[in-house]
C-alpha cells in the first residue's frame, strides 16, 4: 500500500492562509473596539458640554459679500457669554443679534441668534467667558 501525504508546498500555502485569516479576524475585532471607544469619548464630551450648558446648534447659514451669518440656538441649559470668535486661529470681528436686532454678547437658552462674522468662512470657533471653545460649522 502506497501512502501519500500533502506536499510541503501545499502545507506552507495552507499555513499562510490560516495565519492571514487569523490576522484579519483580530484586526477587525480591534478596529471595532477602537471605534466604539472613540464614539464613547465623543458622547462623554458631548454630555459634558450639554451638562455645562455650553452647546450651540447651527440652524441656518449664509454669506453676503465678505460677511458670514450663523443662525444659532443655545440648546444647553445655561447662558453662553461669548468673548471671542476665531477663524483659522485668528480673532475676527463679530456682532451677535437677537430676534429684535439688538446687539448682545450673551446667548440665552432656547433662543435663535444671528452671529455676523466679518470674514468669508464656514467654520468658526467661539471662546466663552469661562474659556470653553465651541466649534461651529455651516
Amino acid at each position: 500500500m502506497l501512502m501519500r501525504g500533502i506536499s510541503e508546498a501545499i502545507t506552507v500555502v495552507f499555513l499562510i492562509l490560516v495565519t492571514l485569516i487569523a490576522i484579519a479576524i483580530v484586526t477587525i475585532y480591534y478596529l471595532h473596539i477602537v471605534n466604539a471607544n472613540q464614539y464613547g469619548l465623543y458622547q462623554e464630551l458631548k454630555n459634558y458640554y450639554i451638562d455645562s450648558g455650553q452647546i450651540l446648534s447651527v440652524v441656518y447659514y449664509h454669506q453676503i459679500n465678505n460677511h458670514s451669518y450663523f443662525y444659532v440656538e443655545n440648546i444647553g441649559n445655561l447662558p453662553i457669554n461669548i468673548t471671542n470668535i476665531y477663524v483659522n486661529h485668528t480673532i475676527v470681528k463679530f456682532i451677535i443679534y437677537n430676534n429684535t436686532n439688538t446687539q448682545i454678547k450673551i446667548l440665552y437658552p432656547k433662543v435663535v441668534y444671528v452671529i455676523e462674522v466679518y470674514d468669508n468662512t464656514t467654520n468658526i470657533i467661539i471662546q466663552t467667558s469661562n474659556n470653553n471653545l465651541i466649534q461651529l460649522e455651516a
